[in-house]
């Protein structure tokens, strides 16, 4: 398939270990894909990060308008 791929996960994700996004990641361009990857620095599992003043911030506004832009 040539269809476009987008992959995403949180840097600090405790779920889904980096060593599987990575692999995902290699897989696809292996098979010659081009994935467009986000690694979100700070951001968990559901893609919320933690500013320096200890606030959550819901992560997920900004990875689908990082999706969106993206794709369009």
């Amino acid at each position: 398939s040539t269809a476009k791929v987008f992959v995403a996960q949180g840097a600090q994700d405790r779920v889904v270990a980096r060593e599987s996004f990575d692999a995902l990641v290699s897989e696809l361009a292996g098979a010659g894909r081009r994935p467009e990857a986000a690694l979100v620095a700070n951001a968990d599992h559901s893609f919320s990060v933690t500013d320096e003043n200890g606030v959550r911030q819901d992560g997920w506004l900004r990875i689908l308008s990082q999706l969106l832009d993206w794709y369009l």
